[in-house]
Order: structure tokens, then sequence, then C-alpha cells
């Protein structure tokens, strides 16, 4: 330590989990497409955007509510974005079912990449930088369920 009383913290995240808070439940869904565009994180001002091969990549995912929250505050939004350059699509759709009355409610998503491989020009960067960044965003993977 360099000084005393010393602190110490860590970050733990813990999968399959969901926080509760009075009438409120969070969740933070485990999966996120911005992986799909992580090169384009990074600021260019010089070289033209490379994918080197395909990216092809479906994921289903459902998420079993709780029965004493069946009210959904928030959850992603659908979203389809279309690479300018005709390079492919992401898309993410959700639904929410009930399988039987009385039953909790499902809430399924559906995420889609199909990326192919090819050369950006730099001018059409920012669009790529903009999905990535609404596919970062929280709102992009957080469901809010209340009482």
């Amino acid at each position: 330590f360099s000084h005393y009383p010393g602190t110490v913290s860590f970050k733990v995240q813990i999968p399959n989990c969901a926080s509760f808070d009075g009438d409120f439940c969070y969740l933070r869904l485990p999966t996120s497409l911005s992986d799909a565009l992580a090169y384009a994180s990074a600021k260019r001002q010089f070289h033209p955007l490379y994918r080197s091969g395909f990216q092809k990549e479906t994921e289903r995912l459902t998420v079993k509510l709780p029965a004493d929250y069946p009210n959904v505050v928030l959850a992603p939004a659908d979203f389809s974005w279309r690479a300018p350059d005709g390079a492919g699509t992401i898309t993410w759709k959700h639904s929410v079912t009930q399988t039987l009355p009385g039953e909790p409610l499902e809430f399924q998503f559906t995420y889609t990449v199909d990326l192919k491989p090819g050369i950006t020009p730099l001018r059409l960067y920012p669009a790529y930088q903009e999905a990535f960044r609404r596919l970062l965003h929280p709102a992009a993977n957080t469901l809010l369920l209340s009482k």
C-alpha cells in the first residue's frame, strides 16, 4: 500500500445473473454484437478498413423472466444495419412469449452477423464507428424488469 489505511478493490463479473433492487430487476445479457465490429473502435485517419474473412454468426438467446417481475421496462430495441459498402448486415430482433398461461414470460433474442471480406474506403468508416457505438451501448444488452 502507498498509504495507510490501504484500499483494495476488484471487479467481479458473474454470468447468468440478475440484480434485484426493490421493485426492479436488472439483467445484462451475456452476449453482444459489438465484437462483430470491434475493428471499428480505433480512430482511423489514413488506412482503409480491411476485413480478412467472412463473419457469419447467428445466436439465439432465451431468457426466462422471473415470475414476480413480469413487466419489461427497458429492453434492447430491434436493430438492423447494412454496411454502406455492401459488405453485409448486422441485425438483432427480440420477442416476448409465454408458453402456457400463468407461466413466466420468455424474452427471445436473435443476433445475426453476415459480413463478407473486403476493403472499406476511409470515407465510409464513420458509418462503421456509429454502428459499433450503438452495439456497445448498455441499452443494447440490458433488460430492466419491474413488479
